[in-house]
């Protein structure tokens, strides 16, 4: 019986010490995949500096009050920067550069389309939308300019901002939608009966009567 005893007790201190060295081996491979992600963002920054481009619209008027970020393959996860925070500055300084791209390459401004909070979370793109904290409600989006609209952004994986925004992923915690809401302080980035095409919603002075 002593034997068998200390037999249970060898078998589970090798089990003990074979958990801890596979926890040890998935912190080590995690580490090493943030630090392989962050040089790629690094050298990104440092090959392209000076090339960057600023956004230009009649929507966007100012720097957001915070910058939400939904990757791809995943659903209710929302990634928030705030205005003011460590990497706020690097992040909005790509996207602004990849929107100009994007104006150039896509004439009916497919990838600013605007979607309710539910549908981007459901959709399988990635996406960044520039929050404000203007009241949303009973504003009419095409005759009202009297208020900063939040500015919707759908990219691809080929591009800087999205390497970017996959290493911070892996830095910041990710947020489900009903804390999404607490944070931004609405329901919603824009009412429902308010959703319309991108180039409409960037150009809305172009549909004035």
């Amino acid at each position: 019986m002593k034997k068998y005893m200390k037999y249970l007790i060898s078998i589970g201190i090798i089990l003990i010490i074979f958990m801890f060295i596979s926890v040890l081996c998935v912190k080590y491979n995690e580490r090493k995949l943030i630090e392989t992600k962050k040089q790629a963002v690094e050298l990104d920054e440092k090959e392209y500096e000076g090339k960057y481009q600023s956004f230009v619209s009649e929507q966007y008027r100012e720097k957001p009050k915070r910058i939400v970020f939904k990757k791809e393959n995943s659903i209710n996860e929302f990634y928030v920067l705030k205005n003011g925070e460590e990497d706020f500055d690097r992040v909005l300084r790509c996207c602004e550069d990849r929107m100009a791209y994007s104006v150039m390459e896509d004439y009916n401004m497919w990838c600013f389309t605007p979607y309710s909070m539910e549908d981007i979370s459901n959709l399988n793109e990635n996406f960044i939308v520039f929050d404000y904290d203007d009241e949303i409600e009973n504003k009419d989006y095409i005759y009202e300019t009297d208020f900063n609209r939040d500015i919707f952004f759908r990219f691809s994986n080929r591009t800087r901002l999205f390497r970017l925004m996959d290493y911070l992923s892996f830095i910041y915690e990710p947020v489900n939608m009903e804390k999404l809401k607490e944070i931004i302080g609405k329901d919603d980035f824009i009412p429902k009966n308010q959703i319309m095409s991108g180039y409409k919603y960037m150009n809305s002075s172009l549909f004035m009567d």
